[in-house]
This record gives C-alpha cells, sequence and structure tokens, in this order.
C-alpha cells in the first residue's frame, strides 16, 4: 500500500474513474486518460460555471426559472391509487420569463409535460400536470426539468430540474435535503420506505473494520432511488466525473454529525437509509453512504473504498493521476480520499488533524 500527498484542497483537476476490477483494466483507462481519450477540457467547464453561476449578480444575470417544489396528491398513495403531480415555479430573473414547459418523467421514461406562461419578474406560478400517474407500488422518481429544449440562456441547471420520491402502497419516512456546490443551491424532498427501516437488524455488533462493509448497500433500493435523483441533477448540470463526485461529495457533508452516543449508544453504525432518514450520523454512517451511491452500478458505478485512518473513517474514489490531493494507492488502483463530516473538504483534501496520521485498513467496495 503506497500512499501519496500531493496538491492539497484540488477542486477542478483528473477525473474520477468508474468502478473496474482487474489492475490491468485500470492500467489501461489509465493510460488512455494521459493520452487524452477521456480527457476533458476543464478550462472551457470553468467558462460554463462561470457564466451560470449567481457570482454574475451585479450584471443582471439571474436565472429566469426556478422549480421551486413538488406536490404529491396524495402525498403517501395507496396501492393501484392514482397520483397527481404539481409544481411551484418562480420566476427569479429580473425580467419577464418567455414560454416554455416543464417535462416530467418517471424513471427513463417521459410521462407528460405542462406548459409554462410567461412569468413576470419575482412571480411564481403552481401548475399541475394534466394526466394522474398510475405507479407501482413501492418506491417511485418523479423528475421534472424547466425549458428542457434549454432556450432560456439565463437559467442556472441547478433551479430548473427537480425531482422526488413517490412511495406508493407503504408507510414513508420523509426527509428534505437542501445543499450547495459550486455556488448553486440544489434541494430533494425524499422519501424512505418505513418498512426497510423498520426491517433492518437491531445487532450492531461491529468487531473489525471489515465488518462495516455491511453498511455499504449500493443496490439498497432506497440508495438506488437517491442515486438516480443525484445522476439527473448532475447530468443536467453537465457535470463531469470530478464535479460528479464533488457534488455528491457536497451532498454529504452537508449532513450534520452526529455521534452515536446522541443517537443510538455507543459505536452505533447505522444503515444509509438510516442516515438518510435522521438526516445525519458519524462519520462511519456518513462514509457508508457516500460509498453506497458512489459504488451505485447502475448510476455512478465509481471504485469505492472505505479509508479507516487513525479512529476515523473517509472514503476512497479511484482516479488518474492528475487529480492530486492525497490517495492511497492499493493494486494499482489510486483511490484518492474523500472527507465526508464538515463542508467544504475536496476530493484528496485530507483534514489537518490527520496529517501524518496511520493508515489503518483501506477496505475496497466496488
Amino acid at each position: 500500500m503506497k500512499h501519496s500527498a500531493t496538491s492539497p484542497n484540488p477542486r477542478t483537476r483528473g477525473h474520477l474513474l468508474p468502478n473496474t476490477l482487474p489492475a490491468s483494466v485500470l492500467a489501461i483507462a489509465l493510460a488512455l486518460a494521459v493520452c487524452g481519450c477521456i480527457i476533458d477540457d476543464i478550462n472551457d467547464l470553468r467558462d460554463i460555471f462561470n457564466s451560470n453561476s449567481t457570482s454574475n449578480a451585479p450584471t443582471g444575470r439571474f436565472p429566469d426559472l426556478c422549480l421551486s417544489s413538488i406536490t404529491r396528491q396524495p402525498d403517501n398513495p395507496g396501492a393501484g391509487e392514482m397520483v397527481a403531480i404539481s409544481v411551484i415555479v418562480r420566476n427569479g430573473g429580473r425580467k419577464t420569463s418567455p414560454e416554455t414547459r416543464i417535462e416530467m418523467r418517471v424513471g427513463e421514461s417521459r410521462v407528460g409535460e405542462v406548459t409554462v406562461p410567461t412569468l413576470k419578474a419575482g412571480q411564481s406560478l403552481s401548475l399541475s400536470f394534466p394526466d394522474k400517474l398510475a405507479l407501482p407500488t413501492g418506491i417511485s422518481v418523479v423528475k421534472l426539468l424547466a425549458d428542457p429544449s434549454n432556450q432560456i440562456k439565463e437559467t442556472i441547471e441547478s433551479n430548473n430540474c427537480l425531482a422526488t420520491t413517490v412511495i406508493v402502497g407503504e408507510e414513508q419516512v420523509r426527509t428534505n435535503f437542501s445543499w450547495s456546490y459550486e455556488g448553486a443551491s440544489w434541494t430533494c424532498d425524499f422519501g424512505s420506505p418505513k418498512q426497510d427501516l423498520d426491517a433492518l437488524p437491531q445487532d450492531r455488533a461491529v468487531c473489525t473494520y471489515e465488518a462495516y462493509q455491511g453498511y455499504v448497500q449500493p443496490d439498497d433500493r432506497t440508495v438506488n432511488a437517491l442515486a438516480q435523483i443525484l445522476k439527473f441533477y448532475a447530468q443536467t448540470a453537465s457535470y463531469k466525473s470530478y464535479e460528479e463526485v464533488s457534488f455528491l461529495l457536497a451532498f454529504v457533508q452537508e449532513m450534520p454529525y452526529t455521534s452515536d452516543e446522541v443517537t443510538k449508544g455507543d459505536n452505533y453504525p447505522k444503515y444509509p437509509i438510516e442516515t438518510l432518514a435522521d438526516k445525519g450520523g458519524d462519520c462511519e454512517d456518513t462514509s457508508a453512504l457516500l460509498a453506497s451511491i458512489t459504488a451505485n452500478e447502475k448510476y455512478f458505478n465509481y471504485g469505492t473504498a472505505l479509508i479507516v485512518i487513525d479512529d476515523h473513517m473517509a472514503v476512497g474514489v479511484t482516479g488518474n493521476e492528475g487529480v492530486g490531493g492525497t490517495y492511497f494507492e492499493v493494486g494499482g488502483r489510486r483511490y484518492y480520499y474523500c472527507e465526508t463530516t464538515g463542508k467544504g473538504y475536496a476530493i484528496g483534501e485530507l483534514p489537518e488533524q490527520y496529517v501524518g496520521a496511520e493508515l489503518k485498513r483501506l477496505i475496497p467496495i466496488a
């Protein structure tokens, strides 16, 4: 195992890599990245983000349309019950917004749209989609995208997309998440199936570091729904691999740190669905959550590991040599350190108190 720390606090360098099994395959991927086959134009990305950033406020460039909230009616439908969806759309700009539309998708399928009339500056409007949804029992993801043809140039991507979960035929626990990344604000009203929470094992004895692998659940249906929403947001904002993982990291870092003693008792690890329902946890809990998302094969599938350093747990995500910052190398794979507690830590940025601390374990997940 090799450790290296270079260029602390990187922001837009190199690329995080999808999960690959053999080290030889990873080596090929790294070689391709170095040759430029999959290298993104970071400077162009910076220009795009800067041109769409709310930091341009003095010039008067604000998003024209913002999707503020989604309403489900009924909020927790029974099996076979039809669901009506409405959305509040707001003109957050300084001029009248042009007429456009909002597209609704369930999963990857487009299921309807609604027309947004011209709105004066500061005006809000509640719009209902004309067709009710017939959703299967369980958890579904409903996604809304305003201006899908990208005709309103002033619209910031983080404001014109919004998603939620709809849970049919099961009790739910709902939590609202808000976080920011690179000056853009994001929200998600998220529901978790209560029966999945109730069915979790109560015996939480953890005798080895490797036992924490059991709390990383990339295939859990709640994690899968969350990963789908986060992927939708990231794709709408045109995030590439580094920005995408940084975006996921910002989501988890926003959760308050709560120690086991305050919540469930000493050394009580949580499953990802619990951390989401509680909207927080300690370093093991938020690390298990982030690792579950990044290792989710359907939507992200990054090479992922749990990192135990000193008495602290974090996440490692594989990337090429251009990422920069602290990484741990095992079997030819570089796992870049991702701090899940505390806001603002970039990929590869090791908190000061852990500089020089002992690496106790690196536990590959995917």
